[in-house]
């Protein structure tokens, strides 16, 4: 019998909302059917959480930050989860096993805004969403996706560090620091491609079709 990879979500969140509760929800089904299974435990795409989908515009230099901005974030890139996903297939002795993902290095997001005004030569404009805000918007969310979303920006407000130290020594992918993408995002002419859309559908695009496609 082959295993079932699951790509869930952070074992950080802690909070309910509906698509925290769906991971969580999969996750026990999958354990309890007998079928061998892998579940990955990723934090913050980088690819999604720095982009404009959330209001962080490299492209005109600006960064919409959720809570103060200091607490630290092991942001992991969407590939390093793909090949995450592709190593432990590989691996015939990997089985019910779950596995905390992040990237090399835990960084604050005003770290994250400091790297892109560096490397891009551009300071940025940056605002704050504060947490008593984001309290208020969750207590008060009566839309799945909403109460979702702001569950996920709470998330990222506490930070997220993950040591990967041990995982790496069993699955040794080379990780994606936040240097190296925000190069490959700079260097891209169309940053700025997903600044147009409104960003409640276009991130819930995104992260579910991320999740989709790697769960």
């Amino acid at each position: 019998m082959g295993r079932f990879v699951f790509t869930s979500i952070s074992s950080a969140l802690t909070d309910h909302f509906p698509l925290l509760d769906a991971k969580r929800a999969v996750e026990a089904r999958l354990i309890k059917s007998g079928m061998p299974y892998i579940i990955l435990h990723p934090t913050m795409f980088m690819d999604v959480w720095l982009s404009p989908l959330v209001g962080f515009d490299p492209a005109n230099a600006r960064a919409q930050i959720f809570g103060e901005g200091r607490n630290p974030i092991s942001w992991i890139a969407l590939g390093d989860v793909a090949e995450f996903a592709a190593q432990v297939v590989i691996d015939p002795a990997l089985q019910n096993r779950r596995f905390d993902l992040g990237g090399p290095e835990a960084l604050s997001p005003l770290h994250a805004v400091s790297i892109y005004e560096e490397l891009g030569g551009r300071r940025f404009a940056v605002t704050h969403e504060p947490v008593d805000a984001l309290q208020a918007q969750f207590a008060g969310a009566t839309d799945p996706k909403q109460h979702s979303f702001v569950g996920l920006m709470l998330g990222y407000a506490e930070g997220d560090p993950i040591d990967m130290t041990a995982t790496l020594g069993e699955l040794p992918v080379r990780l994606t620091s936040l240097r190296q993408h925000t190069a490959q995002i700079l260097a891209t002419p169309a940053v700025a491609w997903l600044g147009g859309l409104g960003w409640p559908s276009a991130f819930a695009f995104a992260y579910v079709a991320a999740s989709a496609s790697l769960g």
